[in-house]
């Protein structure tokens, strides 16, 4: 059974390109057979290896009214993609630099998921109220068909889910006991690697060592590290970074 890579596009904010260039970087840094499958409202201009499917229309859209990027919770409905197995979750804006072999290896039959990047002082007050670290869901991986019991709850009581203001913190509530962490070293945040102002006029934002996927949460993307960004204000500054030229290709 071949291993399962997943993403999801839709609307015109990420063009096709995103979708190809997560595909080639996964070729090109993942061992043996594998799926790739994107769930899309326009399949037009992607790769013909890149297997699509309609994005799921299962969730109440009240549940959803909170999120902005709701749509990832439909992913969890089973019979969906002809799944089976484990499946890894890319978002469209990440940067994937050396083998992801290891994210289908680490901790099998688990839900893996990144662990929330916080400023240090943010740290410092969840440590202080002993408030539980949430994850955030640019990279995850689940088994297929397991994960039915998000869209029900959801689904059961539309107002639950509006409480929360981030997809990602709503899933973090419900998986709280069952959420396993990927090592710190594998992904990391360019938000929050990036030289800060005002060294980020000076220095090129380093690739962290041990890095294998670069997230770009944030209003920096693919390329303003790749071009550099002098056009947002002063403090989202940043040089152009050789290796997002070098990974970030079709």
């Amino acid at each position: 059974m071949p291993n399962n890579v997943i993403t999801i596009k839709w609307g015109d904010l990420y063009g096709p390109h995103y979708v190809n260039r997560l595909y080639s970087a996964v070729r090109r840094n993942l061992t043996g057979d594998f799926r790739f499958v994107c769930f899309t409202d326009d399949s037009e201009n992607l790769q013909p290896e890149i297997a699509t499917y309609p994005i799921p229309d299962v969730i109440d859209p009240k549940a959803l009214s909170s999120f902005a990027n709701g749509r990832k919770q439909q992913l969890f409905q089973s019979g969906i993609g002809e799944l089976e197995g484990p499946c890894l979750f890319f978002d469209l804006d990440v940067i994937i630099v050396d083998s992801i072999d290891c994210f289908f290896d680490y901790k099998p039959g688990e839900f893996c998921i990144c662990k929330e990047w916080l400023p240090p002082h943010q740290v410092l007050q969840y440590k202080f109220k002993n408030r539980q670290f949430g994850g955030n869901s640019s990279v995850f991986r689940f088994e297929a068909n397991s994960m039915q019991f998000v869209i029900d709850m959801m689904n059961e009581d539309v107002s639950y889910p509006q409480q929360f203001r981030l997809e990602q913190r709503w899933l973090s509530h419900v998986l709280r006991d069952h959420m396993v962490w990927w090592p710190d070293e594998w992904v990391k945040s360019f938000k929050h690697r990036r030289p800060v102002y005002p060294f980020s006029f000076l220095f090129p934002p380093a690739l962290p060592n041990g890095a294998r996927v670069m997230v770009f949460n944030g209003p920096l993307k693919q390329s303003h590290a790749i071009n550099g960004n002098y056009e947002l204000s002063p403090r989202r500054v940043c040089r152009p970074a050789s290796w997002a030229a070098e990974h970030w290709i079709d």
